[in-house]
């Protein structure tokens, strides 16, 4: 929702957004099934999120269960990672509803 001034003008407004988080147990798992690494799933992930491959890399070899790949994604930035999804039958990338925060007289930066 929207925070107004006492004047009724906007101060800040929020949009909804995704995120998207990996089932890292369900990663390693793939990865031994399958004889594959991190680099091969990283690559494209990075290319779709805009994201450094490199710290996909970090974030798909992490030790925990799960972690967040990114935050504050656009809607068409989703449809595609939900096409490469699909395309490539990946199970261990979660998408989720996230919030983007805008200052619309950018009083709050």
């Amino acid at each position: 929702g929207d925070i107004l001034d006492r004047n009724g003008s906007i101060l800040a407004s929020t949009t909804e957004a995704y995120r998207v988080d990996a089932d890292l147990k369900t990663f390693r798992r793939l990865l031994e099934s399958k004889k594959l690494t991190a680099e091969e799933f990283a690559a494209p992930l990075a290319e779709i999120l805009g994201e450094e491959e490199s710290e996909i890399v970090k974030k798909l070899t992490a030790e925990n269960n799960g972690i967040i790949i990114k935050r504050k994604i656009e809607k068409d930035t989703i449809d595609l990672l939900r096409e490469y999804i699909d395309e490539e039958g990946i199970n261990f990338l979660i998408i989720g509803y996230d919030n983007i925060r805008y200052y619309p007289n950018e009083s709050f930066l």
